[in-house]
């Protein structure tokens, strides 16, 4: 299990390399020629990095290194199955289809979770847990694509077109990693601090205080995606109003989210985990506010790439990440405790959102 759970963090933190971040940028593009090359961007990048990924799998196999060929080539389902389903809701979030989008949330965690619990139960494999995330988001995709997608507002007379360009990419990119990273990059630590038993543990916790979280912050995230694009399309006067309204809105939800993990996590995990996993509970108490401040400042964080301020998203995330990380070093420096690690990784990721938070409103102001 410590294996899937690495494998799943490392995909996760992939997943802005196949999509190259443009799902944060189509929705906000004016031109329906730039949004079809932008398009067959990320659809060729998707390709050449499953394919690199296979390489890698073929490369650790040929080895003998078939646990670092199984997390290869899970790693790579993973990476798929998020980036092609971020591009494809994207252009639903850019056309407003939002019913759409809701159901393909619904259906998207109940094919997961359905094809998860048939392969523990019937053939149990890591592989087939990768690749069941692969199959329950394809097929939702198939049944919810939007065959003829209404036109996005036209843009304010004189508006200049938002230009991607590999400057950009790269920025852009690098910042998703920086993200992916700050999210999943305690599983990471644990995993080459402690050893697969303690990323298990991080993992699960980890798993189960998001999975309740999960559509809820999805859908946040596509209303606010969907609000800020459609005012920056059509001149943007209003962008920073409503990006206010969407913070002021989550705040009440953000609070409600981190009250519940942290006092039912630790009472429900020994009920429904069992007395074997014991720290799950402790360590979903631990990331209860990073996450209610995961909530509440990840739906508007689009902005930055929206109005071609990737660089500043790039030093935003690497200060996050950089900031959590040395929480968990200096925890584990000085007391050598994995519960302490994941207490100064959270320390850490609340003073990386603070100054996140910092930021965005500068952007606001400036804007």
């Amino acid at each position: 299990m410590g294996l899937y759970q690495s494998a799943f963090a490392l995909g996760v933190i992939l997943q802005p390399l196949a999509s190259l971040r443009l799902e944060l940028l189509l929705p906000a593009v004016r031109g329906k020629n730039e949004l079809q090359r932008l398009v067959r961007f990320s659809i060729w990048s998707q390709s050449i990095c499953g394919a690199v990924v296979l390489a890698f799998f073929v490369v650790f196999a040929s080895l003998g290194e078939y646990n670092a060929g199984q997390i290869a080539i899970m790693a790579g389902l993973i990476m798929i199955a998020y980036a092609s389903m971020a591009i494809d809701n994207a252009l639903l979030v850019r056309h407003g289809a939002m019913r759409r989008l809701a159901a393909r949330n619904l259906l998207t965690g109940l094919l997961t979770a359905g094809f998860q619990i048939a392969v523990a139960l019937s053939l149990p494999s890591i592989l087939l847990l990768a690749a069941s995330i692969l199959a329950g988001r394809s097929i939702a995709i198939l049944l919810t694509r939007q065959s003829r997608p209404s036109q996005p507002e036209p843009a304010s007379e004189g508006a200049e077109n938002i230009r991607w360009s590999p400057g950009r990419a790269v920025y852009s990119i690098l910042s998703g990693l920086a993200s992916s990273a700050s999210l999943q990059g305690l599983t990471v630590y644990v995993t080459v601090g402690f050893g697969a038993a303690a990323a298990a543990s991080v993992g699960v916790a980890q798993r189960s205080a998001s999975a309740p979280v999960a559509l809820l912050s999805q859908g946040i995230s596509q209303y606010s995606q969907a609000k800020i694009a459609a005012e920056l399309r059509s001149g943007g006067a209003m962008a920073g109003a409503e990006i206010v309204k969407q913070i002021r809105g989550t705040l009440p939800i953000a609070i409600f989210v981190t009250i519940c993990l942290a006092v039912l996590g630790p009472l429900l995990s020994p009920v429904i985990f069992g007395s074997e996993w014991s720290a799950v509970g402790q360590i979903i108490a631990l990331l209860a506010v990073p996450i209610g401040l995961q909530l509440l400042i990840s739906p508007v964080m689009s902005v930055f790439v929206m109005l071609g301020q990737e660089r500043r998203l790039l030093a935003v995330q690497l200060a996050r990440l950089a900031v959590s990380l040395t929480g968990a070093v200096v925890a584990q420096l000085l007391v050598g405790d994995m519960m302490m690690s994941v207490l100064g990784f959270a320390i850490g990721t609340v003073i990386g959102y603070v100054v996140t938070f910092l930021a965005v409103w500068r952007l606001i102001r400036a804007h």
